[in-house]
């Protein structure tokens, strides 16, 4: 019996380690600079609708929040601590790879207005100075 209950929490902590994945991204000089710890899902949430959330990245000294993604067509893009002197651009693609939008006149809070284009997924991409990223953005 006790072997039995063993087994089974063991199983349990194993199945649930599984369930998440952890990246990291580096730096040119080899140096982490970001962690991202996606969890999956359980079944009984996968069909419950996604909340608007919002995502942060660090993007050299600045921070980068955008929400709500997925968003219903106006993405807010909020960047903290952005250097006084830096150029910005922000750029949006279709999966195929072609720019829909790029904003050059970029500030501490932009929008982002997809709200013309149709529901699915497109890349947004972020360039402060040399640093860039890149976020995954789904219109639904």
């Amino acid at each position: 019996m006790k072997l039995t209950i063993l087994i089974l929490l063991t199983l349990s902590t194993i199945v649930r380690l599984q369930a998440q994945q952890v990246t990291y991204a580096y730096d040119a000089a080899g140096n982490r600079i970001s962690r991202t710890i996606i969890m999956q899902q359980q079944a009984r949430e996968r069909n419950q609708p996604e909340e608007n959330t919002s995502h942060t990245d660090k993007l050299g000294e600045a921070s980068v929040t955008i929400y709500p993604n997925p968003t219903q067509g106006l993405l807010k893009v909020n960047i903290d601590n952005m250097p006084e002197d830096s150029q910005g651009r922000i750029q949006v693609f279709d999966l195929n790879g072609q720019m829909l939008m790029q904003k050059t006149d970029i500030d501490n809070s932009t929008d982002v207005d997809l709200s013309s284009r149709s529901p699915g997924t497109y890349i947004l991409k972020i360039t402060l100075s040399d640093k860039t990223t890149t976020w995954k953005i789904i219109k639904q």
